[in-house]
Formats: C-alpha cells, sequence, structure tokens
C-alpha cells in the first residue's frame, strides 16, 4: 500500500511505494550538537595506506555469488580478475584517500526491501538493504580493517556493545545478560529491565553528528574526509522485481548493507552507557539495547524511573527517534506477588510485559524457557512437514543433509543461553529428530540410537553439551569475548584430582542459577580428560571430544 493506502500491483508501483517512503525516513540535523569530551587516546587515525597485500586479502575474500551494485559489475568479476586489477585498484584508492573525495557513482544504492514482520502490505515493516558498487565495498572493507585496529587497541567500543564485534555474538550478549539475572535472584534481588528500541536506527543517524563523534574518538584527517563524503550526498533507488523506482536523494543514516554502517553505527550508539546510571546495566547488539538494574532498596525504583529518562535525553540530544509503541519493562522476580509499578518513555505509559523475545530467544519473568522450546519445536514440525514435501527423491543422504540445513539450526540457536534440563523438554525437542529418522524405511524398525547410527547423525541432546563445551573452550581460550564475572573461576588447588585446567563449582541457592551455562559446562569440565581441555585448536577439541564418554551427562545416554 502506497501513502494513500492505494494498493501497489505491478514491480513498477511497489518500487515507487517503497521508494517513496523510504525516502521520507531519516532525520534532518537540527544544527545543535552536544558537546563531548574527546576520547582519552593519545593517538589518531588521520590517514590508511592501500597496500597491495590489503586490498588482495579483501578481494579474495569477497562473496561471488553476491549481487551486483549499481554499477552492474559482480563481486566475481573483480575476484577473477584480481592480479589485473590490484596495482590500479591500490593506486585509485590511494589518490581517493589523498583527496578525501569519494566518487559520486559510489554514492548510487540500490534498495532490495527486506521483509521483516507485521502486515506485509506496509512499507515500514521492510528493512532497506543496500547493494551498492563492489569496488566501494572493497574500498570500505580494507578502511574498516584499519577502522577496528584503531578503536579495539585504544578500547573505544563499550564492552556492552556485542554488534559487529570480532569474539562477539547474540549468544555471549543474551549469556552476560542471563549471567546477571540468575545471580540477582540467587541473592533474592528481583530486576528491572527496560528494553529499548529505536526507530529507523541505522536511517536516522545524523551524518553531522556521527562526524563530530568520530572526530572526538581520534578519527581525524583524510580518514575522516572519505567517512563525511561517503555518507553525504547520497542517492538511491528500489529494486523489485527487476524493475527499478526513480532515484531520490538520501536523508540521513548509514547504510544497511554496507561495509562501515554497521561499524559506524555501534560507534555512534557507544556513549549512552556513559549517560546512563552507574548502578544499571546495560547490552546491546547493534541498536537492540536493554537497560537493566536490581532492586536493592527502595531508591532503586526512583533510579529506573532516571534511567529511562536518561535514554530518553540521549534520545532528544542525537536525533536518534525511539519507537515507544515498541519499548517495554519487566520484572523479573520470583515472589508470587510484587509491588504496583508503572513507568513512562516520552510522555507515553511503557507497556509491562511478563514474557519478551529477545535477540530471538524466548524467556518470561522467572526466567524459564518453556515457551522458547515449545515455539522451536512447533516452527520444526512445521519446516519438517514442508520439507518431506518439497523434497520428493527419497534418496537418505539428501534427506539427511536437507535436514542438517534447514531445521537443526533452527533447534540450536544459542543453545548455550536456553538448553534445557526438564525431561520432557528434552524429550520434546528430540522428537523432532526421532519423527525424521523414523520416515526412512531402511531403518524404521531400529531403535533411536541405532537410526541414528544409520543416519551418522548424533542426538539433539549430545549435540548441545558439544555446543555448550566447545563455547566454554573459546571462552577459556579467549577465543570469545564474554564477561560472566565469578561464575567462571580456576581453581588454584595445585593438589586437586583431574586435569589441570578445573573451574570452580560456585554454591547456587536456585534452579535458575543451577542451570546456567557455567555451572552446568563446569561441571562436565571438569570430567573432560587433559589432553582434550589442552588441545590447542577448536578444531582439535572437537575432535578430542569424540573420545570422552559424555553418556553419563545425557538424560537419555546417547
Amino acid at each position: 500500500m502506497d501513502d494513500r493506502d492505494k494498493l501497489c500491483v505491478s514491480n513498477y508501483e511497489k518500487a515507487e511505494g517503497f521508494s517513496q517512503y523510504f525516502a521520507t525516513v531519516g532525520v534532518v540535523d537540527n544544527g545543535v550538537v552536544p558537546l563531548i569530551a574527546d576520547s582519552d587516546v593519545n593517538s589518531q587515525l588521520s590517514s590508511i595506506y592501500f597496500d597491495s597485500a590489503s586490498v588482495y586479502n579483501v578481494i579474495v575474500n569477497v562473496n561471488s555469488k553476491a549481487a551486483a551494485g549499481p554499477d552492474n559489475i559482480p563481486p566475481v568479476v573483480y575476484k577473477n580478475l584480481v592480479f589485473s586489477l590490484l596495482y590500479p585498484l591500490t593506486i585509485l584508492f590511494n589518490i581517493i584517500m589523498q583527496l578525501g573525495v569519494i566518487p559520486c557513482s559510489w554514492k548510487i544504492a540500490t534498495i532490495v526491501p527486506i521483509f521483516k514482520k507485521g502486515v506485509a502490505s506496509k512499507p515500514a515493516n521492510y528493512r532497506p538493504i543496500s547493494l551498492t558498487c563492489t569496488i566501494c565495498k572493497i574500498f570500505e572493507a580494507v578502511i574498516k580493517s584499519h577502522l577496528l585496529s584503531f578503536i579495539t587497541d585504544n578500547g573505544l567500543i563499550s564492552p556492552s556493545q556485542h554488534g559487529f564485534l570480532k569474539g562477539h555474538s547474540t549468544c555471549t550478549n543474551l549469556l552476560e545478560t542471563f549471567n546477571n539475572f540468575s545471580d540477582f535472584l540467587n541473592d533474592s534481588k528481583d530486576t528491572l529491565v527496560a528494553f529499548t528500541d529505536f526507530s529507523r536506527a541505522f536511517d536516522c543517524v545524523s551524518v553531522v553528528k556521527l562526524i563530530y563523534k568520530l572526530n572526538s574518538f581520534g578519527i581525524r584527517g583524510s580518514v575522516l574526509k572519505c567517512i563525511e563524503s561517503l555518507l553525504s550526498g547520497r542517492s538511491q533507488n528500489v529494486k523489485v522485481g527487476s524493475t527499478f523506482s526513480q532515484i531520490r536523494p538520501v536523508i540521513s543514516g548509514v547504510a544497511q548493507g554496507s561495509v562501515l554502517g554497521p561499524i559506524l553505527f555501534i560507534l555512534y550508539i557507544n556513549d549512552i552507557v556513559k549517560c546512563l546510571p552507574a548502578c544499571s546495566f546495560s547490552k546491546f547488539f547493534a541498536d537492540d539495547m536493554k537497560s537493566y538494574m536490581p532492586i536493592i532498596s527502595d531508591c532503586s525504583v526512583n533510579d529506573f524511573v532516571t534511567l529511562l529518562s536518561s535514554i530518553e535525553k540521549w534520545s532528544n540530544n542525537w536525533q536518534l527517534p525511539l519507537s515507544v509503541d515498541k519499548c517495554n519493562w519487566m520484572l523479573i522476580s520470583n515472589r508470587a506477588s510484587t509491588q504496583n509499578l508503572s513507568f513512562t518513555l516520552c510522555g507515553l505509559d511503557l507497556t509491562q510485559v511478563d514474557e519478551v523475545k529477545d535477540l530471538g530467544v524466548l524467556f518470561n519473568s522467572k526466567l524459564s524457557f518453556s515457551s522458547h522450546v515449545s515455539e522451536i519445536v512447533a516452527k520444526a514440525k512445521q519446516r519438517l512437514f514442508l520439507l518431506r514435501k518439497c523434497f520428493t527423491c527419497c534418496d537418505c543422504s539428501t534427506l539427511i543433509l536437507a535436514f542438517k540445513t534447514y531445521i537443526i539450526p533452527m533447534l540450536e540457536y544459542c543453545s548455550p543461553v536456553w538448553s534445557p534440563t526438564a525431561i520432557n523438554e528434552i524429550f520434546k525437542i528430540e522428537s523432532i529428530q526421532r519423527n525424521f529418522t523414523k520416515s526412512f524405511q531402511d531403518c524404521s524398525h531400529l531403535s533411536y540410537s541405532e537410526r541414528l547410527t544409520y543416519c551418522g547423525l548424533h542426538s539433539l541432546e549430545y549435540r548441545r553439551l558439544v555446543a555448550d563445551l566447545v563455547l566454554f573452550y573459546k571462552i577459556v581460550n579467549s577465543i570469545t569475548t564474554i564477561n560472566l564475572g565469578e561464575s567462571i573461576s580456576p581453581l588454584t588447588n595445585s593438589c586437586t584430582r583431574g586435569h589441570s585446567r578445573r573451574f570452580k563449582l560456585l554454591p547456587v541457592r536456585l534452579n535458575s542459577r543451577l542451570h546456567f551455562f557455567s555451572y552446568r559446562t563446569v561441571k562436565v569440565w571438569n570430567k573432560l580428560s587433559d589432553k582434550t581441555v589442552c588441545s590447542g585448536s577448536v578444531a582439535g577439541f572437537k575432535q578430542c571430544l569424540l573420545d570422552e564418554n559424555l553418556q553419563e551427562f545425557l538424560t537419555f545416554g546417547f
């Protein structure tokens, strides 16, 4: 539906409808730049030299199957002609860096609308993914590597941010969050949580204010000029099918789908943590933000009001609008009855929820994941039904590959966060694979464990246990960046039995803490052999796990 509620039928009408809507999304800078202190960094990133090695590494790692941008030159062309193009591209990039001016043709993007959720006829329910010129992406990728090294070496990014950074993921974000939640509950403290949603966050970044912030970080000189040139004077059209809309100017924002866009956004939102009360905690995944604090005294509720006011003030100062109707709050508590509370944000009542989906994981105010298990099982059954209908062949290996590709990832997404310990939930998830293997005539008469051997599969419970141990190995060896506090503490007593890398099992009071990732994984980790825990790589660790007897830690023993 277009802005006049007229139904768009042809591809051109659809493209124009999307284009008109996306052209209005954004903010016009108000000319007011809030003062912020320069970062305590002595070094600056003022210029980047493009050498052949860095350009080569970017080109050979581009996705050959990626779509072409407005110039209609697909990435595979650069990849196949890398040795012919390497020298002229290196010279071109260095000239652009010296001048600090990006070619106008690089600033045109083709938008592909990706449906998110809600009513499919509303353009607001689509995410605009930008397809830019491949040569521009190569240029941005080299800048990105230097930019990431600079902000990482100088500790410029808040440790609360988990999006688009090496060693971070949605899983690390959720584990740190639930580590705090369960720890507070274990100490008999309730927790107030605010889930914040920014409206069209990437599209509403003020370029003027972003450049000001980058300058305060120490990003200056020709690097800053190139970034400013890249973000200024942009335009875009929308592609639906093979039809394009008219080209329209972009008001503001960083392009979703570009190489530098995500990094620039997390730098823009980085300082919001400094505005919040010292007693609060925050976790980010790009623009996905949640802030929370334990209720320690009567003043905690007032502190939570201050937290909400601080978020609102930051939003207004930096012109990154909040979508209040999508924001909500939760009281995490084990108490049967709690006090009647209400909060407002931007002058509107904030909705209280007892159950929320955060980064794809559903949980309730008592930290139970039962609804999440039921939801993924229901979705897996639907997808399994479609898989059986779509695949006409009866070849066992083909169907198993399809099952691994389309079903298992759905059942294992962020499993270290929610991995069940209740027998009925373990069995409910396992029933998906039980029914799938039962459908093969060649092995339908065999037991489940025999069918797994026949199909070359492991039980889903075993796979979740291995996922826990692999993540724990990455944490111990600093491959994954995560802060779980004292829940992962090495044993210092050298006289203990077992291997040399054992960890403490801290006393817990509640099941929510007893079943948390660190506690349940440490019990298994401490029983592994010294050879396994001292493996030199993740691949070596996984191989050693195959020789470990983990049956005692599995409900069904296979």
